[in-house]
């Protein structure tokens, strides 16, 4: 191919490059929805990176922390079924996470006294000390010190709302077992749950 031949070629494949990108964006932007939850996505990405780093010196990952948050919040009813749904997780992973976590010695995994087949999650000393540890959010204080009181309250308020739809998306539960299940998860009462639900 010539030299001349070559340059054009560039050009125009360059040209193509340009107005399919420029197509995407023309796209994206005709959905507020889509380009809504691709803002939230990017958002939470960079926040749990700057989570990741906070959580380092004490050799946790972030995904460790919320299970010992969760596991806590539980309480000594806490089994890896639970703890998968209020993580999102699949069971599969959220098993193999228990186990890596164990492991470590941050948890402890026994069977049910009454139920053979159950098993019981519950935290070491060791979990404990650590989970305290990772309270130390000093990232998480700068990120969101950039809100007023105010905008602070409007998005929790709107979080909590779209965490309900989000849950009731793709959640099978009935109502009012999905209910009480995002009012343990909110830590609010299931008259503030239903406040802020969509209708059935």
């Amino acid at each position: 191919m010539a030299a001349d031949e070559t340059k054009e070629f560039d050009l125009k494949s360059r040209s193509e490059g340009l107005n399919k990108k420029s197509a995407v964006r023309r796209h994206s932007s005709r959905d507020p929805d889509y380009n809504l939850w691709g803002l939230l996505s990017r958002t939470r990405d960079v926040i749990f990176k700057a989570r990741a780093n906070d959580l380092v010196p004490i050799g946790l990952t972030p995904r460790q922390a919320s299970a010992l948050l969760v596991i806590a919040a539980i309480g000594d009813k806490a089994t890896p079924a639970e703890i998968s749904r209020r993580l999102f997780r699949e069971p599969h992973s959220v098993s193999g996470l228990l186990k890596r976590m164990e492991r470590d010695g941050l948890v402890r995994q026994t069977d049910d006294l009454e139920r053979k087949n159950l098993i019981r999650v519950t935290l070491t000393e060791k979990g404990q000390q650590v989970l305290a540890l990772s309270k130390r959010n000093e990232s998480l204080h700068r990120i969101f010190s950039s809100l007023s009181e105010e905008q602070r309250q409007q998005l929790e308020l709107i979080l909590e709302i779209l965490l309900i739809a989000a849950v009731e998306e793709f959640d099978g539960s009935g109502h009012r077992e999905l209910t009480i299940f995002l009012a343990r998860l909110l830590n609010k009462s299931v008259q503030e749950v239903e406040l802020k639900r969509t209708p059935p």
